[in-house]
């Protein structure tokens, strides 16, 4: 049953949130993410994640799970961390498909922490200055940033 039978059936006032079931394109996902109140991602394993660093540079809010690669770049000051127990990866298509034979796990995002982080997005008089360091985070990965630091390190190399 999706997010918006579910709350009907519940009887609950349903919040504006907007489900996407296609694909978008840059400009749309653009778009999505400057209309947004807040960027939640409650996943059990990420590499780099520019999804996070895009919602950074939209200036969102952002509650996600602080495990994998994300923990290069985000941090309490800058997110709402969600918390999360390491578990084995079960029965998916991953280890189905993939003949994965090393008993991998992942992070298993607790519901309740999700819950009282959302909440406190919503609660947080902070939540601006929490915006901001995102923003400033995710300044730190511009292109211009990158060519500079690129540039950098060649001429450290050559």
């Amino acid at each position: 049953m999706g997010i918006e039978k579910t709350a009907v059936t519940l009887g609950i006032r349903q919040p504006r949130i907007q489900v996407v079931r296609h694909v978008i394109n840059k400009q749309q996902l653009a778009q999505l993410y400057l209309s947004a109140d807040a960027f939640l991602a409650p996943f059990r394993g990420e590499g780099f994640a520019i999804k996070i660093l895009d919602a950074f540079a939209a200036g969102l809010p952002v509650a996600l799970t602080m495990y994998g690669g994300p923990t290069d770049y985000a941090n309490s000051t800058n997110c709402y961390p969600i918390d999360w127990d390491l578990v084995p990866v079960g029965k998916c298509y991953d280890t189905q498909y993939l003949k994965i034979r090393n008993a991998p796990h992942w992070a298993e995002p607790k519901v309740q922490s999700v819950r009282v982080q959302l909440r406190k997005i919503v609660a947080d008089p902070g939540r601006f200055a929490v915006s901001k360091k995102a923003r400033e985070t995710a300044n730190l990965f511009s292109w211009e940033a990158t060519a500079q630091k690129l540039l950098k390190l060649m001429r450290q190399l050559f």
